[in-house]
Order: C-alpha cells, then structure tokens, then sequence
C-alpha cells in the first residue's frame, strides 16, 4: 500500500517510506442538555467533527549518523514554521484525499543507527476524495 502525506511545505512520508497507519479516530462534538431535576440528560450532535490520524514513518537509511541526526533537527524546525493549521494533500493506494484545517497535536521523533523513525498526531475537521 502506498501512502504519501504533505503538511504545508513538509514531507511527513513519502512513497518508498515505510508507514504504519495505527488509528484514525473520529470524535463528534456534542452539547449535553441536563435539565434541572430532569429524568435524563439529552446529547445534541452539533456536526463538529474531529478526527486524529497516527502514523509511524520509518525512513530509509541516511547516509551516517550524523545525517540522521541533522535530518532530526531540520525536520523539527520545517514543521515548527508550518504554523497551526493547514490542510494535508494526503495519498492513499493511490486515491488523493485532504484533511481540512488539520494541525500537528504531537511528533515524536527518533533514530536507530542510521535510520530515523516520526510518530505523528494529526488532528483536523473533515476528511474528502481530492477534487
């Protein structure tokens, strides 16, 4: 399966990366009626959708340690100048999808040798086929 997903101007996987889709979880936001001395309280669906997708990307090897490390430090630093919000161009056996005002809640990154492993968090409202 292939999978290639872009935030702003950052790659968070690329094809030929080896990605790991753990969850994709959708939440609606709902207002709760509780009626003083009412028999039971009423959820009001208000539409609000929100998703989080997590992924694992283990990237192919660098060149050297040293590479991976930098690699660490510079994708950090592209990510944290994407700003809060933007929508995903997102690839998926090969179907284009966009996820709406999504924003990176967490990254976590690491590397083991000379591979660099991101766990990504990815929050935002609606999920579409690209147009």
């Amino acid at each position: 399966m292939s999978f290639a997903c872009t935030w702003g101007a950052v790659e968070l996987a690329a094809e030929g990366d080896t990605v790991n889709v753990s969850s994709l979880d959708l939440a609606r936001l709902l207002q709760i009626a509780q009626p003083m001395r009412g028999a039971a309280a009423k959820p009001v669906n208000r539409g609000n959708q929100v998703h989080t997708l997590r992924f694992t990307n283990t990237r192919p090897p660098h060149a050297n340690v040293a590479a991976a490390i930098a690699f660490l430090i510079s994708h950090a630093a592209a990510i944290q100048a994407v700003g809060a919000t933007t929508d995903i161009e997102m690839t998926l056996g090969g179907v284009d999808y966009v996820l709406s005002n999504a924003a990176l809640q967490r990254v976590s990154a690491r590397h083991i040798g000379l591979t660099t492993i991101h766990d990504y968090e990815l929050v935002f409202g609606t999920i579409a086929e690209a147009p």
